[in-house]
């Protein structure tokens, strides 16, 4: 049997396998073989390693990166939302229009004069304006509700911001839950 067929027949894989296995396992086992190293000794009560100036001060720039990049990426998201909402305006508004032209030649062409096309023209120019007003409205409501949005994150980021002070003042790193956390 040729090396090319053993192959070929899947049984080279599964033995290529195993013997790749059987060397990893030899030699995790050679490495954690009992041997005479010092331990490190465990204390009690393990003490807070108090932080140097410059690592107070490379902590707290690198607190405050994130807590721009977090505002930046919120800005970011609400800019695409606003984004969103504006094309899908313009696709409603569009469709509406289509829907009022059908309806405006079909209309027209029963009434051939005057008077009935002046009151159809006057209703469909108060349609449209209500059809804006009510799209305008839709967009300021996003847009309060962005900026409320960004209000609370920048009081919550100053609360973080004033707490995660305490702790560097007394020395001590911060905990995790101060970090702004990623996408949220």
């Amino acid at each position: 049997m040729s090396l090319i067929s053993f192959f070929q027949g899947g049984l080279g894989l599964g033995f290529a396998l195993g013997l790749l296995l059987s060397s990893a396992w030899m030699d995790s086992a050679g490495a954690s073989s009992p041997s005479p190293s010092p331990s490190p000794s465990i204390s009690a009560s393990p003490e807070p390693v108090k932080l140097t100036g410059a690592e107070v001060k490379s902590l707290l720039r690198e607190f405050n990166r994130a807590l721009h990049a977090e505002l930046r990426a919120l800005e970011h998201r609400q800019k695409f939302e606003l984004k969103d909402l504006v094309s899908s305006q313009k696709a409603r508004k569009y469709e509406w229009e289509a829907r009022e032209r059908e309806a405006r030649r079909l209309f027209f062409a029963e009434n051939e004069k005057g008077p009935a096309r002046r009151a159809y023209i006057q209703d469909f120019l108060e349609r449209r304006k209500t059809l804006h007003k009510m799209m305008k409205e839709e967009k300021r409501e996003r847009t309060r509700t962005h900026e409320v949005r960004r209000k609370a994150l920048r009081e919550d980021q100053y609360v973080r911001s004033k707490e995660f002070q305490e702790f560097l003042n007394r020395g001590e790193r911060p905990p995790e839950r101060l970090w702004p956390q990623p996408g949220s």
